[in-house]
C-alpha cells in the first residue's frame, strides 16, 4: 500500500476494559509482524488517551 506512517490506538484497553499490560504484548506482536513487509514504513505513531499509558507501553516496547 506504500504507507508512510501509520498512527494506532490503544482499542478496547480503556472503556472495554481489556487488560494493558496484554494489549501491549498484542501492540508489539502486530507493529513488529507488520514492519517486516511495510518497506515504505517510516514513522508509527501511538495514542494513548493517558501520559501514564504511554510511558507504561514505552517501557514495555
Amino acid at each position: 500500500m506504500g504507507l508512510k506512517v501509520i498512527s494506532l490506538p490503544a482499542i478496547s484497553s480503556g472503556i472495554f476494559g481489556y487488560p494493558f499490560d496484554k494489549a501491549c504484548d498484542v501492540y508489539s506482536k502486530a507493529i513488529n509482524d507488520f514492519s517486516k513487509n511495510a518497506k515504505s514504513l517510516k514513522e508509527i505513531r501511538f495514542c494513548f488517551l493517558e501520559k501514564r499509558r504511554a510511558l507504561e507501553f514505552s517501557r514495555k516496547f
